[in-house]
């Protein structure tokens, strides 16, 4: 979320005035921003197509809950095709994951039943679903900025050599192995 004042610390998406998926314009108004002064339209930085990552009015957030900036809402043209789904196995549980276009794998663990072990539910704050690649890897995007700047700081605290990423982030493609402890289903 945009910072708009020095002492602003939260506000509210009171009104979207587009939809998830829409092509924007740079400069075209995308929400609605009410603070405890005031009310703002706030603009796209850049031409694309909105990924929506909150719901007008339902909460208030902090300044740091959500992206840095616009940039994060619009996404650029390259990646308007959604990658093809894609089957993960997570060890040492040995679990089958099928994640569809678009999922993150912390995504498809939840949809599948799983637990994920997290404490940002999901929104690339806390690393703690740092997941460790096996293999086929390279197959899906590379990080995004946010994403790469979390596992530099992981790799600093912890000396971690091999391919890391973070299961809120990566959009497998292809079959992918990963390890990570802690995952198991959910009981119901």
């Amino acid at each position: 979320m945009p910072k708009l004042g020095m002492s602003m610390e939260e506000g509210t998406v009171t009104e979207w005035h587009v939809a998830d998926g829409d092509r924007v314009e740079a400069g075209q108004i995308l929400y609605t921003l009410e603070t405890d002064k005031t009310a703002n339209e706030v603009p796209s930085p850049l031409a694309g197509v909105i990924k929506l990552i909150a719901v007008a009015g339902r909460a208030t957030r902090s300044v740091r809950s959500l992206p840095n900036s616009n940039t994060d809402l619009v996404a650029d043209e390259q990646s308007l095709a959604p990658p093809p789904s894609a089957e993960v196995t997570v060890e040492p549980l040995g679990a089958r994951i099928e994640t569809r276009d678009g999922e993150s794998l912390i995504e498809a663990a939840w949809r599948s039943g799983f637990y994920w072990p997290t404490v940002c539910g999901g929104r690339a704050e806390c690393t703690a679903c740092v997941i460790r690649i096996l293999s086929g890897g390279e197959q899906s995007p590379p990080p995004d900025a946010r994403e790469a700047g979390q596992l530099e700081r992981v790799r600093r605290r912890t000396g971690e050599t091999a391919a890391i990423r973070l299961a809120c982030c990566i959009r497998p493609a292809g079959t992918v192995v990963v390890e990570k402890k802690g995952v198991r289903r959910r009981l119901r």
